[in-house]
């Protein structure tokens, strides 16, 4: 997944800070200024100021994310309808159940935030990746309709679960491709989802 930025918008003048070198060797080993071509210069300088302002720059990214979930109305997510065989055992007896849902949600994407400083790496002198953790404030999942059926007895309800503690990991990198500003998501992974709150309402 990739954007262009706009021309005033906040990223685009982050590509235009001043490099604070000065021309002279960088810590990372990257090239001198004054042997670099003006363009290639320009960018290294760019990518010295997104080094100092990594945490301003993924907060940039996420501000244009919870926008986009809120005006394109994808806050909430349609999850596909579960069907799953489970067997128990009581005492010496064992049983097979059915467990069924209609079509869920998931929602409060727009809820997403930073939660630790950003990590910054630079492998290529042309793109730089920033790598940071994710939360999701009020993370919920459920289905409006159920179904359990086992040993002839069935019962159908409501299920939400809200998930208290979560971790996203997201990889970003920014960079140049035929000389445009770019930047695309590497990496999002669910790293930890614990303190589930469920519940089950019987219809």
């Amino acid at each position: 997944m990739s954007f262009k930025p706009e021309q005033n918008s906040d990223y685009t003048l982050l590509l235009g800070g001043r490099n604070r070198h000065g021309g002279s060797t960088n810590p990372d080993g990257l090239p001198h200024m004054r042997d670099l071509p003006p363009v290639n210069k320009a960018h290294h300088s760019m990518v010295d100021c997104l080094a100092q302002n990594g945490n301003k720059v993924i907060d940039i990214i996420l501000i244009n994310m919870r926008r986009t979930l809120l005006q394109t109305c994808r806050e909430v997510l349609e999850l596909p309808p579960l069907h799953a065989t489970f067997m128990h055992k009581i005492g010496s007896t064992s049983f097979v159940g059915r467990f069924e849902t209609d079509t869920g949600w998931v929602k409060n994407l727009a809820t997403i935030n930073r939660i630790n400083d950003v990590s910054v790496s630079r492998v290529d002198p042309m793109k730089t990746t920033f790598r940071v953790t994710l939360r999701i404030k009020d993370f919920q999942i459920g289905y409006d309709e159920y179904r359990i059926k086992a040993m002839g007895v069935s019962c159908s309800g409501r299920l939400v679960a809200a998930f208290n503690d979560n971790a996203l990991h997201m990889a970003v990198t920014v960079g140049l491709a035929q000389w445009e500003p770019y930047a695309q998501l590497d990496d999002l992974r669910l790293q930890r989802m614990e303190s589930i709150y469920a519940k089950m309402a019987q219809a």
